[in-house]
C-alpha cells in the first residue's frame, strides 16, 4: 500500500499534472507484486513534505581544528533563519554561485538549505531519530544533496565540508558504510568552478543511498552537518532532500514497458561496480548501469559488487530482480514569455519522486540533465523539450514541448514642456515619444498623486518637491517597459538674513549674512535685492559696514532661476551706545596688593549700564571684576580696561602706566640663647634695594632701630621677633622669626644628714637636656661628672654642682652633707609651738636608715595624739584641732637602718608654750 507521505506527494503533484493521480494508480498496480512489496513505511516528515522541521532536531555551533582533526561542535537550537532554511519548489530560486535550482528536481516539494555564505567558523546541523521497521531484512534511504564550498586550499581537515552520518542510538556506534564527509577537494567527482567566484566549487544535485541492513527494529539517528573552514575565513553550505519512499530495493533490473532490453541499475555514490549473473559465475558489466540484450526472463536475479570512493562508505553487494516498470507521463512544465534583453533563468519543470528530468534543445536531439537557459538577445519563438526518467532503470517517458517566446519591448521615451516650474501657476505637459509600439499598446502614466492613461497629458502639482514621473508602455505581446524622469516644483523662496545680535556704535562690524533658501532644497536662488537704509544693492551678500547710534531698516527679496520670487524680509537694526571706561589706581610695591577702582559710566543720556570689565596689564588678561586686586612685578606696567554695557557694547579702552616699586630683601641673624645673657641681633639686606628704616618688634611694641640691637631676657620662653626693612617708597620686607630663651634649672638636691659610714647618693633636680656635669670637690665621690654620684666621705662636706645644657646655659648650686654617728633616730627633748615661728614642730631626724616606718606621740595616759609615716612630717602640738597643755609627752619612732636592722626609740619630750 502507499503510505500517507506518498499520498501527500500525490496531492502536491496533482497541482502540476491532472493525469498524475490516474498514472500513479496504474503505477501502484504494476508495482504491487514487485518493487512496492519490498517498501516499508517511511518515518513521518523525514522527507520534509510538511514544509517544516517537524520531527527533526536543529543545531548550531562552530568548527575547529583539534590536533589536526576536524571537530564540529553543535548545540541544540530552534531553526535559525539563514542557517536552517526551508525551500519550497514553487518559489525556489537559483543558487548564486552554482546557478542550479535550490529545490531538488528529483525530490518532493520541499528541500532544506543548511548553512550560508557567512564565515567565522560557523557550523549547522539537523538530525532525525527513528526506528527501523521490525522484521525488515533490508531498509535503505535515498537522499539528494548539492554543496557549495569555498576552496581555500587548506589541509584536508581544515576545508569546508558537508558531513552525513547515521548512528545506532542504543550503542552510539556509527553504522557501517553510513558516514560520508564531502569536502571541496575530495575524491568524489562532479565539482565545478563557480563562474561568479573562481575559488568557489559547487556540486549540483546528486542522489546517494544509505543501507540499514541488519538493523531491523533498532533506533537509528540520521545526521547532516555543514561547516566553514576551521581557520574562520571561508564558507561552506549544502542543500538537502530525503527521498519519499523507504525500502529494501537498492538495485533493480528495470524492464521498461515496450523495451527490448533490461537496464541493470545500482545505487549512486560508488566508484567501482561489478555485475554478476545469478550464480556469480560470470561478470556481465562494470558500470552502474548495464544494458542486457536479449531480454532475460522476468524475475531473473543478478548481483552487483560495489566499491566506494576512498573514505565514502564500505564495499557492499546488492541483488537486482528483473522487474517490468511503466513508462512515466511527461513532467509538469509551462510555456514562458520574455521580452528581448530580459535576464532569463534556467527552464524549470517538476519530475515525479524517483525520477529525473532530461532536457532537449531539439525534439530528436541528445538529452541533458542540466536545464537550459534561454537567450533573450533576439525576438522569436523557441522550443525546448523535457521528459522524465526513472532513477532506477532510466525508463524515460514522452517529451513535453516548452515554448519560449521572446518579444520586442517598446522603447519608452517622453518629453516635458519644462521639467522645473514654480509652484505658483505650474502647468506640466508630458508627451510620449515611445517607439516599437502598436495601435493596441497601452500608455500608463504614474504620477505622485494620480495615475493617468494616454500618450499626452497635462498635470498641475499642488505641492513643491522633486517628483518621479513614470511612463509604462505595454505592447500587445505583454512586454512592458517603463521610463522614469523627474520634475521639480519650486516652492516660493524664503528671503532671510542674519546680523550681529548686538550692534554698538563705531564698534560692531555690521555683516549681513544671507541665509535665504528654497524650501525642500529644490531650486536655486540667483537674484537678490537689498535695501539698507536708503541704499539698494543686488549683490548676494552686502559688504560689512559701521553704523551710528539709532535704528537702521534693512529689507531683502530673492528670486530663483525659474523666476520664483520671495516675500520681503524686513528687520530694524538697533545700534547702541558704548560705555566710557575709566579707573584709578594706587602706586604700590611689588609685594603688596594693587587695588584698582573702576570709574566707568555710560554716556550722558544713554540707556543701559556697565556690567562687565575686562582688565589687562601689558596685554595679559588678569581680571573681570569691577574693582580688581592684583600683584604686579616691579617696573612700569600698562594697565588697560575695556568696559562692556548690558547690551554687549565695549568700544573704547582706558589705560594708564602704573609704576610698581621693588621691595627690599632683608635677612636677620639670630639664635636661641639663655636667660640673663646679652643677645646681639643683626639685620642686613640681600638685594640692591636700599633700606631707609629698620623697625624692630620683640613682642613689646614696634620701634625704629639700627641694624644691630642688643637684648637680655630674664625668663625662659618662646619668643617671636618681627623685623621690617622699609625703603624710601615705603616698600617693606618683613621677617618674622621665632626663637627660644632657655633656662638651666638644674640644682644639687638637697642638704643631707646621714651616718658617718653610710654611702649617700647626691641628686640633681631638673636634670633635662644636659650637656655635662661637674661636682667639686671630688673628695669621696665615685665620679665628679655624672648627675647622681655616690659620696662616701666620712666627714661633713659641702659639694658644689656646675652644669651646662646642650643650648649652652650653665647653673651653679651646692649641698651640705652632714655626718652623724649612726644609724640613729634623733628627737629633740623639747619644742615650743607658741606661734613665734621658732621650734614650732617636733620632728624625728633619722640618720643612716634604709626605710622609715612611723613616728608617734602619746600623752601620759597612753592616748595616741599624733602618728606619721613620713619622716619629713612632724607634730605641731595639737590634738583633734586644739592645742594640748604644756607638759611631758612620750614619743615612739621605728625605722630600718641601712644595714637592715630594726631601730626602735622611745623617749620623753617637753612641750613648752
Amino acid at each position: 500500500m502507499i503510505n500517507k507521505h506518498c499520498v501527500c506527494s500525490i496531492e502536491y503533484f496533482d497541482l502540476f499534472n491532472p493525469l498524475c493521480m490516474k498514472f500513479l494508480f496504474l503505477l501502484s498496480l504494476l508495482f504491487s507484486t514487485a518493487l512496492l512489496q519490498a517498501q516499508s513505511v517511511c518515518p513521518e516528515n523525514i522527507d520534509f513534505e510538511t514544509g517544516s522541521f517537524a520531527n527533526w532536531q536543529c543545531f548550531t555551533g562552530s568548527v575547529e581544528d583539534n590536533n589536526n582533526e576536524n571537530q564540529i561542535r553543535l548545540d541544540s537550537s530552534a531553526p535559525v533563519a539563514n542557517r536552517h532554511e526551508m525551500i519550497d519548489y514553487n518559489t525556489a530560486g537559483f543558487d548564486y554561485y552554482g546557478g542550479f535550482l535550490q529545490a531538488c528536481p528529483y525530490g518532493g516539494r520541499y528541500a532544506v538549505k543548511l548553512g550560508n555564505d557567512d564565515v567565522n567558523n560557523g557550523a549547522e546541523g539537523i538530525s532525525y531519530e527513528f526506528q527501523i521497521p521490525p522484521f525488515a531484512d533490508t531498509f535503505s534511504l535515498t537522499y539528494y544533496y548539492a554543496v557549495v564550498f569555498q576552496d581555500p586550499d587548506h589541509d584536508l581537515f581544515q576545508q569546508p565540508r558537508f558531513f552525513v552520518s547515521a548512528y545506532d542510538v542504543e550503542t552510539g556506534r556509527v553504522i557501517d558504510c553510513a558516514s560520508y564527509d564531502y569536502v571541496s577537494n575530495g575524491s568524489i567527482p562532479g565539482f565545478q568552478v563557480s563562474t561568479v567566484d573562481n575559488i568557489v566549487l559547487y556540486k549540483e544535485w546528486t542522489p546517494a543511498s544509505i543501507d540499514f541492513a541488519g538493523y531491523s527494529g533498532r533506533r537509528v539517528r540520521l545526521e547532516f552537518k555543514t561547516a566553514d573552514c576551521t581557520k574562520g575565513g571561508h564558507f561552506g553550505y549544502a542543500y538537502l532532500d530525503v527521498g519519499t519512499g523507504c525500502g529494501g530495493v537498492m538495485a533493480l533490473g528495470a524492464l521498461c514497458e515496450g523495451a527490448d532490453s533490461v537496464v541493470l541499475t545500482a545505487p549512486y555514490g560508488f566508484e567501482h561496480y561489478t555485475w554478476y549473473n545469478s550464480n556469480y559465475t560470470a561478470v556481465i558489466g562494470n558500470t552502474r548501469l548495464v544494458t542486457l540484450r536479449p531480454l532475460p526472463a522476468i524475475s531473473s536475479l543478478f548481483h552487483v559488487d560495489m566499491i566506494p570512493y576512498p573514505g565514502y562508505g564500505c564495499r557492499d553487494t546488492a541483488d537486482a530482480l528483473v522487474t517490468v516498470l511503466p513508462i512515466p507521463d511527461t513532467p509538469s512544465a509551462f510555456n514562458i514569455g520574455y521580452c528581448r534583453g530580459d535576464v532569463s533563468t534556467r527552464l524549470r519543470a517538476q519530475p515525479w519522486p524517483g525520477y529525473e528530468l532530461v532536457w532537449y534543445s531539439s525534439e530528436n536531439g541528445t538529452g541533458s540533465t542540466s536545464p537550459p537557459t534561454p537567450s533573450t538577445a533576439v525576438t522569436g519563438v523557441f522550443n525546448y523539450w523535457v521528459s522524465q526518467r526513472s532513477l532506477m532503470g532510466r525508463c524515460e517517458g514522452p517529451r513535453k514541448m516548452i515554448t519560449v517566446t521572446v518579444s520586442q519591448p517598446p522603447i519608452v521615451s517622453f518629453t516635458i514642456n519644462s521639467d522645473r516650474q514654480c509652484l505658483v501657476g505650474n502647468d506640466f505637459l508630458f508627451t510620449s515619444t515611445t517607439t516599437s509600439t502598436a495601435a493596441e499598446s497601452v500608455y500608463s502614466w504614474n504620477l505622485p498623486d494620480s495615475s493617468v492613461s494616454g500618450q499626452l497629458i497635462n498635470h498641475h502639482f499642488l505641492n513643491p518637491g522633486r517628483y518621479p514621473v513614470t511612463l509604462s508602455v505595454t505592447n500587445p505581446s505583454g512586454c512592458k517597459k517603463s521610463l522614469t524622469r523627474y520634475v521639480s516644483i519650486i516652492d516660493k523662496p524664503v528671503a532671510d538674513f542674519s546680523y550681529p545680535p548686538v550692534i554698538c556704535e563705531n564698534q560692531t562690524n555690521i555683516s549681513l549674512q544671507n541665509s535665504s533658501y528654497v524650501p525642500g532644497g529644490v531650486g536655486q536662488i540667483n537674484a537678490w535685492w537689498w535695501q539698507i537704509g536708503g541704499t539698494v544693492s543686488n549683490v548676494r551678500t552686502p559688504p560689512s559696514f559701521i553704523g551710528n547710534v539709532g535704528s537702521l531698516p534693512v529689507k531683502l527679496v530673492v528670486t530663483t532661476t525659474e523666476g520664483c520670487r520671495s516675500d520681503t524680509a524686513a528687520e530694524l537694526l538697533e545700534i547702541y551706545h558704548s560705555p566710557l571706561p575709566a579707573f584709578t589706581t594706587s602706586a604700590t610695591c611689588n609685594n603688596e596688593i594693587i587695588r584698582i577702582t573702576d570709574k566707568s559710566a555710560m554716556p550722558a543720556g544713554a540707556a543701559g549700564n556697565v556690567v562687565k570689565w575686562n582688565w589687562t596689564y601689558n596685554g595679559i588678561p588678569f581680571s573681570s571684576s569691577q574693582h580688581p586686586e592684583v600683584f604686579l612685578p616691579a617696573g612700569n606696567h600698562q594697565v588697560e580696561l575695556q568696559a562692556e554695557s548690558d547690551r554687549g557694547c565695549k568700544w573704547r579702552i582706558a589705560d594708564t602706566v602704573l609704576v610698581v616699586y621693588p621691595k627690599p630683601s632683608i635677612q636677620l641673624s639670630i639664635s636661641d640663647s639663655c636667660v640673663f645673657r646679652d643677645i646681639v641681633y643683626r639685620a642686613s639686606t640681600t638685594s640692591a634695594v636700599a633700606v631707609d628704616k629698620w623697625l624692630w618688634n620683640f613682642g613689646d611694641g614696634i620701634g625704629e632701630g639700627s641694624t644691630i640691637v642688643n637684648r637680655k631676657f630674664e625668663r625662659e620662653d618662646n619668643h617671636v621677633i618681627t623685623l621690617i626693612g622699609q625703603t624710601i617708597h615705603s616698600c617693606k620686607d618683613t621677617i618674622i622669626r621665632p626663637f627660644t630663651i632657655y633656662y638651666n634649672r638644674s640644682r644639687a638636691y638637697t642638704d643631707t644628714i646621714t651616718a658617718k659610714d653610710e654611702p649617700v647618693q647626691l641628686t640633681t633636680t631638673y636634670d633635662v637636656n644636659m650637656q655635662w656635669y661637674k661636682w667639686t670637690p671630688s673628695t669621696g665621690l665615685n665620679s665628679d661628672h655624672i648627675s647622681n654620684p655616690v659620696a662616701t666621705y666620712d666627714l661633713d662636706q659641702v659639694y658644689e654642682l656646675n652644669t651646662m645644657t646642650k643650648q649652652g646655659c650653665d647653673s651653679r648650686s651646692r649641698i651640705f652633707v652632714r655626718r652623724y654617728k649612726g644609724p640613729e633616730l634623733y628627737v629633740a627633748g623639747a619644742f615650743t609651738p607658741n606661734g613665734d615661728g621658732k621650734n614650732e614642730i617636733l620632728h624625728v631626724f633619722p640618720v643612716g636608715i634604709r626605710s622609715f616606718e612611723y613616728f608617734s606621740i602619746y600623752n601620759r595616759a597612753g592616748v595616741l595624739l599624733f602618728k606619721t609615716y613620713d619622716q619629713n612630717a612632724g607634730w605641731n602640738g595639737m590634738y583633734k584641732g586644739a592645742y594640748v597643755d604644756p607638759g611631758n609627752y612620750v614619743y615612739v619612732a621605728r625605722a630600718i637602718d641601712y644595714k637592715g636592722n630594726v631601730m626602735m626609740r622611745r623617749g620623753n619630750v617637753v612641750l613648752l608654750r
